[in-house]
C-alpha cells in the first residue's frame, strides 16, 4: 500500500487556503491590537486628567 504524495497543484491549493487562514488570523490580532492601544490612550489621558485635578487642587503652603 502506497501513499501517493500530493500533485504540485494540489499543494498549491492547500498553501494558497492555509496562508488565506492566516491572513485572517492576523487581521483578527490587528484589530485586538489596535483595541488594546485605543485602550491604553483612554487610559493614558484619565490618568492625566485626574493627575492635572490633583495639581489644581493643590495650595501653596
Amino acid at each position: 500500500m502506497s501513499i501517493e504524495e500530493p500533485t504540485l497543484e494540489e499543494t498549491v491549493e492547500l498553501l494558497e487556503l492555509e496562508n488565506y487562514h492566516l491572513r485572517q488570523e492576523i487581521d483578527q490580532y490587528q484589530a485586538i491590537i489596535s483595541q488594546l492601544c485605543t485602550k491604553c490612550d483612554v487610559q493614558r489621558m484619565v490618568i492625566q486628567a485626574l493627575t492635572k485635578g490633583d495639581k489644581d487642587n493643590e495650595r501653596p503652603a
